[in-house]
């Protein structure tokens, strides 16, 4: 089951790209192109923001604030393999625009979630172990660390970053997180453990997905962990199609 979703995009570190642009200086003749790239990302227009930041990028390829949003703008769209290779390429400009550590980790953290939304596990696992030891959006790095442990098969260490999660405040992967460990319980053959954290997540997402406040796509992808969750719910404990489910379980986020 491969559900690949917006939702913990939303939770991630955008809040701190619109801080570190404030500290990168744009030329004067491309700012109002760029401000308008960005008002159109936020207001959920990616096709009309592309134009505009390549036409900045044609001109000046290395321009840090719109290889940023570029990012960001694919992310949206989930061109994850376009958004790692722009992250990728801000990765190594950073040393020679004197970006600041905590800059610097976060596109380290963009490439290795961009990563696991391309099933590439072996390669997300070093950009997320950094972040995570430098103390870098840990609730968020542990529950991919936690996807790549159970692609990996090492259910104990899954089960450890999954209960982090939902210790954590980021309420946006608590449902996603729920999830997992049941999934990891039903591997154990713990059925009732399996069927409580099931429940729990669908008593989540169900608040997510009823919340006006909650962003149309946050309140999609709760929709999507809804779907999950009932399918495994109405399979029965010795089903077949239940353990080939199970063996096959990739990112759902929401």
């Amino acid at each position: 089951m491969k559900n690949h979703s917006t939702w913990v995009s939303i939770v991630c570190v955008i809040a701190s790209f619109a801080q570190a642009w404030a500290t990168v200086d744009m030329p004067q003749e491309k700012e109002a192109e760029y401000s308008e790239a960005v008002l159109e990302y936020q207001a959920g227009n990616a096709d009309k923001a592309m134009p505009k930041l390549d036409a900045i990028l044609s001109e000046q390829p290395d321009n840090i604030k719109a290889l940023e949003l570029k990012g960001l703008v694919l992310k949206s769209k989930e061109n994850w393999k376009d958004a790692a290779r722009v992250f990728l390429k801000l990765r190594k400009l950073a040393k020679s625009a004197h970006i600041d550590d905590e800059k610097a980790l976060s596109y380290e953290f963009q490439i290795g979630t961009l990563l696991v939304q391309l099933q590439k596990y072996d390669k997300a696992k070093p950009f997320l172990q950094k972040c995570f030891k430098a103390g870098f959006n840990i609730p968020v790095t542990k529950f991919y660390l936690g996807i790549i442990a159970m692609e990996e098969g090492d259910l104990r260490d899954a089960q450890s970053n999954f209960r982090s999660v939902v210790r954590s405040d980021v309420e946006g992967l608590k449902a996603p997180s729920h999830f997992y460990l049941g999934v990891i319980a039903k591997r154990r053959k713990e059925d009732t453990a399996a069927e409580a954290s099931w429940k729990t997540a669908k008593e989540m997402a169900e608040t997510i997905s009823r919340d006006p406040a909650s962003a149309p796509a946050t309140r999609e992808g709760a929709k999507q962990l809804l779907a999950s969750v009932d399918t495994l719910l109405s399979m029965p404990s010795d089903s077949g199609q239940s353990s080939a489910l199970f063996a096959s379980v990739g990112l759902v986020t929401g």
